[in-house]
């Protein structure tokens, strides 16, 4: 998984407003996804903080988990996806993924639709501008 932090938004909107959205992008001719991550200074600093308490509380314990979604964060914009963040590691340590093991080493071939390539778009990879994005949209709806 690839992720993009794109610039804050620089609008009239005061309130932590913050929207994810997935893309398949081609990576040495292989599907991979990446995460794209938009918002305003204030939900920035509400995933920053959001992060910090979640690192701070670590057990190191995988089924520990932050869940950020737009049915229970108001900062999250409607129509975003939910990123679910697994436990923090302080220090990685691969018998401590148990089960997890497996989406991590073993899962890589097979975690996204074998026919995939079909789809694949002939424009090479863009940089994201979330200006008159209907994607990366700011505002409640």
């Amino acid at each position: 998984m690839n992720v993009v932090i794109l610039k804050p938004a620089y609008n009239s909107i005061k309130q932590p407003r913050l929207k994810f959205a997935e893309r398949i992008i081609f990576i040495n001719d292989k599907p991979e996804m990446e995460l794209i991550i938009f918002g305003n200074k204030n939900g920035y600093d509400f995933l920053i903080n959001t992060f910090n308490d979640f690192i701070s509380e670590a057990r190191e314990i995988l089924e520990d988990h932050l869940h950020l979604d737009d049915q229970t964060n108001k900062e999250i914009v409607k129509r975003s996806i939910s990123p679910n963040i697994r436990g923090a590691f302080k220090k990685w340590d691969e018998k401590k993924l148990k089960s997890y093991r497996y989406f991590i080493y073993d899962n890589k071939k097979k975690y996204l639709p074998y026919d995939l390539n079909e789809y694949k778009l002939v424009e090479p990879y863009t940089e994201i501008d979330a200006r008159d994005n209907v994607y990366l949209t700011l505002t409640k709806k």
